[in-house]
């Protein structure tokens, strides 16, 4: 279950649910998808314990949320999540110039308050039920290389070569359907004034699985609409929904939707296989520790019975 409309009608950080409840609730879009005989883990930007964290500097006094523009984190996070087993996410730490914690006001501290209230990510579990946070931390300023960006490919190069993974660039639909039939998972995006996905800007998600006649997409920005319905933005009904998060289009189409370069992510002997059950038990586990203030171990203090 989603959070109550009438709750994100009057969400305020301070008022009848605070962002920090937010991040403590089990109400997510966080779940598992079974496609074509496989389990996918779906996270989505929007989903509601981070959707209106700030993960840009504000421009003309305003701020960019994590739910508007967060699409290329939450996609990069997907590819990897699905790929590389849960007690290996945390190498990320090996680039984290700090401590990761995960602000109740925005993505990285440095667009937050010195008081905020924050959470120390240090579990396996902590890592995977927060993993477009922990990416989305890193690369807009928890780093030791002045990376505050995350619009190019250097950034994915990057976090691919990390986790050791396997993978090349194809613009080759051909090379992207036989590959998907191996258990490869594909990042790409579409863009421009003639993408029925995004004609005012650029889109990144995943392809994810095909059959003989379709291929899926895993979008990282959820809609809750009914199977069959069309791409908000699609005048030519070449996409359609199968759940919120999941889409699908016509092998023979896919010149119409203006994919660009398409990064295929190969699978391999220690690719995770999940299970609602499982995902369950992860997101009861995760979220032990909370601190306030400064960035200090020592402040961490261990969570009451109604954490």
């Amino acid at each position: 279950m989603v959070i109550s409309l009438l709750l994100l009608l009057n969400f305020v950080y301070a008022e009848e649910i605070t962002q920090e409840e937010l991040l403590k609730s089990r109400d997510s879009y966080t779940d598992i998808v079974h496609l074509n005989g496989r389990n996918f883990v779906y996270m989505a930007q929007n989903s509601p314990e981070w959707d209106k964290l700030i993960c840009s500097e504000k421009e003309e006094d305003k701020c960019r949320y994590f739910g508007d523009s967060g699409c290329v984190i939450t996609a990069a996070s997907l590819a990897i999540i699905n790929t590389v087993p849960i007690e290996r996410l945390s190498d990320i730490s090996s680039l984290h110039k700090r401590p990761l914690l995960i602000d109740t006001r925005s993505i990285t501290n440095d667009f937050g308050h010195k008081n905020d209230v924050r959470f120390l990510v240090e579990k396996d579990e902590d890592y995977f039920r927060y993993f477009p946070l922990v990416i989305g931390n890193w690369c807009t300023g928890n780093n030791n290389n002045g990376m505050k960006g995350r619009r190019s490919h250097g950034f994915l190069r990057t976090l691919l070569n990390l986790y050791q993974l396997e993978y090349f660039t194809t613009y080759d639909i051909g090379e992207c359907v036989a590959a998907l039939n191996d258990g490869a998972i594909i990042f790409t995006s579409s863009g421009g004034e003639r993408s029925p996905i995004a004609p005012k800007f650029g889109h990144y998600f995943l392809l994810i699985s095909a059959d003989d006649k379709y291929i899926y997409i895993m979008d990282p920005y959820y809609r809750d609409v009914e199977a069959g319905s069309p791409y908000p933005a699609d005048k030519k009904n070449l996409i359609e929904h199968v759940s919120g998060g999941i889409a699908r289009f016509k092998i023979k189409d896919v010149d119409y939707l203006r994919l660009n370069l398409k990064f295929v992510i190969l699978p391999n002997e220690n690719t995770p296989a999940y299970t609602a059950e499982g995902l369950k038990k992860i997101i009861e586990k995760s979220n032990g520790y909370v601190t306030y203030g400064d960035i200090d171990k020592a402040a961490v203090k261990q969570p009451s019975v109604n954490d």
